[in-house]
């Protein structure tokens, strides 16, 4: 997993719908996005290596509704 130094660039992807709508550039900043993306295996050093892990990412997104579901019943 990629870890960005405070200020570096990094791409993330943009899901809507359980597709991915977008990559998009945002500098680290150890926020709570940040963590949050970074947790979901959602942080990539280049552009080309965010569109190549989509269906990762997509599969992550769908465990962790699936796990909050689970955690409602």
């Amino acid at each position: 997993m990629y870890l960005p130094k405070r200020g570096e660039k990094y791409y993330y992807l943009i899901l809507e719908e359980m597709t991915v709508k977008s990559v998009e550039k945002k500098k680290w900043e150890f926020d709570g996005l940040d963590l949050t993306l970074y947790f979901m295996e959602n942080v990539f050093k280049s552009k080309k290596k965010a569109k190549e892990s989509k269906d990762k990412v997509i599969e992550g997104a769908k465990k962790i509704m699936r796990n909050e579901f689970m955690w409602r019943l």
